[in-house]
């Protein structure tokens, strides 16, 4: 009943009658005939982290399928942005043989990473409709020098084809960009696209940088993807519909998160005041707790947030000015972390960070915070989007609703203190050392909030070593040099980026001179308000280590 929308030539190939499948490395292509609408749906950057990459559904699958749309999922291995010459060539092999040509309507459809690409690749099928929710335009670093997120995906190679989405609009018939203007970095982006002939903003304030989980809370998601398909939704009909989104739990959430980034506590405060007796058993009052204690904090640091929740679920929080973790641990002043990649010298810093007074910085231990934050974002991923009612016994997500997210992260964080780390009763400072958090790429400063937010007042030590000495280390035999190098320019960046925006509770440290000066780490006392014992400092660089 669209087909006047998207008028084609008479004579066209075929439209595909058979499934297919093609693995490109980091990517693969799986198609699912229907109709003679095609659907490219391509993958958001959070999909590689948290869902498996063998068997994953294409993005929207469900819903597609429900409307009997023929269906081409872009599945990404990893968050490279699609800056791959080799889905590159698979996609223009499939617009050379006919296939986008082949159908009487395409949309290009996809979130963040996914809704960049859609945009992006609209010229492989010209007269295209592009979904966008919460794209980014580009991660070009020269059209984009704002742009502080996506550090993986800022590395990849911008000078590929189809990387500026606000130019691939303009071989679309239109395009629909969702997203929360209250974003900055995203509405920035939006306002890239320029073009109102070409290009309908809709703006869903609260929503963050994932509009479309907010949609799908509220019950519209199905309803506004289907109006944008029939290219029948304008801003005025989008913004009625957006009045019903205090109705979900994400609004409160994101909002009250918002307060919080600008040091807005009482506001925060409010907002999940607000909102509890509706979402009872949500992380808002974990949200809460952390406003609180933020604003109680002289420094404003909600890293020192201390939350005390009883196990029967109370909404009633009881705020203290000392941590969790000082009922176990009386004495405990912070939690130190040495922050690094393989060979950098960090056992050598471990041993010197420990000649402060009680003191015990445990070794290497996998990456053990790394799955317990995957395991506690699931649990809220699972309550936030389906925790919002009660589900019935016979529902496939029953009891969604009575997920604590915050209670069963805190639990494990317990757990790993009490058997991983294993401090002494008395220790003033406890913590633990890792050099496996290459693999997180974008995830990396998420995992240290995670951190801040559930050990007390954490002090991230971030260690960096000259990537020449690093790379000559036989510890990365199996591994290329130019690999090595990204890593260590990558890892450096991160660091980098994270202790610029957080200097109260983080520290650079460098191998080239802390292992030649006493002094190099006196930066690190003096944060403390430690006294300082160089004779000590000196005893540590002459022990040879015997690993």
């Amino acid at each position: 009943m669209f087909r006047h929308l998207f008028q084609r030539k008479a004579k066209r190939t075929p439209r595909p009658q058979e499934a297919f499948v093609r693995e490109l490395g980091d990517h693969r292509l799986q198609f699912e005939p229907g109709n003679e609408t095609l659907i490219v749906s391509f993958d958001n950057a959070a999909r590689p982290a948290q869902e498996p990459y063998i068997g994953r559904p294409t993005w929207g699958d469900k819903f597609y399928r429900s409307e009997g749309f023929s269906i081409l999922g872009v599945i990404a291995r990893r968050a490279i942005w699609y800056r791959d010459p080799k889905i590159i060539e698979a996609l223009e092999s499939l617009r050379d043989g006919g296939f986008f040509a082949s159908f009487d309507r395409v949309i290009m459809s996809g979130g963040s990473m996914g809704g960049f690409a859609a945009a992006a690749f609209a010229p492989l099928a010209p007269n295209s409709l592009v979904i966008a929710f919460s794209p980014q335009s580009t991660l070009d670093a020269k059209k984009v020098p704002w742009e502080w997120r996506y550090s993986e995906g800022k590395a990849q190679d911008w000078s590929l084809p189809y990387s500026e989405a606000a130019e691939g609009v303009a071989y679309a018939r239109h395009c629909y960009v969702v997203y929360d203007g209250l974003d900055r970095p995203d509405r920035r982006h939006a306002r890239r696209f320029g073009n109102p002939a070409k290009t309908t903003h809709l703006n869903l304030p609260g929503g963050g940088h994932g509009v479309s989980p907010l949609l799908s809370q509220m019950g519209l998601l199905k309803v506004t993807t289907q109006k944008m398909i029939e290219m029948s939704l304008d801003k005025s009909e989008f913004q009625i519909l957006a009045r019903n989104r205090k109705a979900a739990v994400q609004y409160h959430r994101v909002m009250a998160n918002h307060a919080i980034k600008r040091k807005k506590f009482a506001c925060a405060q409010q907002i999940c005041d607000a909102a509890l007796p509706k979402f009872p058993l949500s992380d808002l009052a974990s949200i809460k707790a952390k406003a609180m204690a933020a604003r109680s904090d002289a420094g404003g640091n909600a890293a020192t947030a201390a939350i005390s929740q009883s196990n029967t679920g109370n909404t009633g929080m009881t705020i203290s000015n000392t941590h969790r973790l000082n009922a176990r641990f009386p004495a405990l002043k912070r939690n130190i972390f040495i922050v690094t990649y393989g060979r950098t010298g960090s056992t050598l810093l471990q041993s010197l960070v420990q000649t402060l007074p009680d003191c015990t910085i445990r070794g290497e231990n996998h990456n053990v915070i790394e799955t317990i934050w995957n395991a506690a974002m699931r649990a809220r991923m699972t309550r936030g989007t389906w925790g919002n009612e009660e589900r019935k016994s016979n529902h496939p997500w029953f009891g969604a609703e009575n997920i604590r997210p915050a209670l069963f992260a805190a639990g494990m964080i317990d757990s790993m203190i009490d058997n991983v780390i294993t401090p002494p009763r008395n220790a003033k400072y406890f913590g633990f050392k890792e050099i496996r958090y290459n693999a997180l790429g974008d995830r990396f400063p998420d995992l240290l909030d995670f951190m801040r937010f559930h050990f007390k007042d954490p002090i991230f030590i971030f260690n960096t070593r000259n990537i020449e000495d690093v790379a000559k280390s036989a510890w990365w035999k199996d591994w290329k040099l130019q690999d090595v190098e990204k890593l260590v320019r990558d890892m450096d960046q991160r660091f980098s980026e994270y202790h610029d925006r957080h200097k109260e509770c983080s520290i650079m440290m460098s191998y080239e001179r802390f292992s030649q000066d006493p002094n190099a780490i006196k930066p690190l006392f003096d944060m403390l308000q430690e006294p300082f014992d160089q004779q000590k400092i000196a005893d540590v660089l002459t022990t040879r280590l015997t690993h």
